[in-house]
């Protein structure tokens, strides 16, 4: 498995491979097409493309993997390098000026053996001791990233949202842009992506798709006539408390979880969070936001 960028990060897989045609890769081309470049416009639209062309997909079980490689350094040559002191399995070993620097969550190891897929070991903690940088001990070294476990609520919760919202021709961020428009009234197309979680690109083609499916509509915005403004119409209304049911189920089902504390903890922490990255990202969306608003 090879990384995007030239000379990035590799591993070598082993596992069991199987051929899924039609109609059984379906839900698999979703996910590979999601993983790849997102959300689609009209998903109806790409399952009906995908059956009518008659795709398949192979599926591929991992059952277990080497040391993730970068820099050039040969999975095959850790052995000879390394001698008794190999990375254990899951560690990423990587070419510095200063030599080759191993980080590990699970410490290093002598001849171990290769290791089983599905413990989370690629998320893990990266540190190759089990103290932080102030020198107070982590409570957890192995314990997965947060940003993992939040990955994690939030693939879980859209699966479930995607299979509630999909008899109502709607998916996940179709309907979050809709319960966007319900809460906050006219918005720019720029405004609505940046307030949805998607790209100003993406949100151009979603809003072209619900207006031909007469759930939104466009005006002119009398103060910058390049702006247009996007409102739901009243059948986007409708549509919304239709669903809005089916997604309150799912979020009574996470916050049953918790006693009346927890839960404004929970959100709280949630919310600092975000506050924390947000501005890591606005600081590259400006240009592309006043290009969207032109649209």
């Amino acid at each position: 498995m090879l990384s995007e960028e030239w000379d990035g990060p590799y591993v070598q897989v082993d596992g069991r491979a199987r051929v899924l045609d039609m109609p059984e890769a379906l839900d698999g081309l979703v996910d590979y097409f999601r993983c790849v470049s997102g959300e689609h416009p009209d998903w109806a639209e790409y399952r009906e493309a995908m059956a009518r062309q008659g795709k398949s997909l192979i599926r591929v079980e991992i059952e277990d993997w080497g040391p993730i490689a970068t820099g050039g350094f040969p999975p095959h040559l850790v052995d000879s390098w390394f001698g008794e002191r190999r990375p254990s399995p899951g560690a990423t070993v990587r070419s510095e000026p200063s030599g080759v620097l191993i980080k590990t969550g699970r410490g290093e190891s002598s001849r171990p053996e290769r290791s089983p897929v599905g413990t989370g070991d690629t998320m893990n903690r990266v540190t190759d001791h089990a103290e932080d940088d102030d020198g107070h001990g982590s409570p957890d070294a192995d314990a997965p990233l947060t940003l993992y476990l939040v990955k994690r609520l939030e693939m879980v919760a859209r699966a479930l949202m995607d299979d509630a919202l999909r008899p109502h021709g709607l998916t996940t961020l179709q309907y979050t842009a809709l319960t966007v428009l319900e809460r906050r009234g006219e918005l720019s197309s720029a405004q609505l992506a940046r307030r949805s979680f998607v790209t100003p690109q993406t949100m151009h083609e979603m809003v072209r798709w619900l207006e031909r499916h007469e759930l939104v509509q466009r005006r002119r915005d009398e103060t910058n006539r390049r702006v247009l403004l996007i409102s739901l119409t009243r059948r986007g209304h409708e549509l919304v408390a239709t669903c809005a049911p089916l997604v309150d189920v799912l979020e009574r089902r996470v916050l049953d979880s918790m006693n009346p504390g927890e839960r404004l903890v929970f959100r709280e922490c949630l919310d600092r969070g975000h506050a924390a990255l947000a501005p890591l990202v606005d600081r590259g969306s400006g240009s592309e936001e006043s290009a969207a608003a032109d649209s």
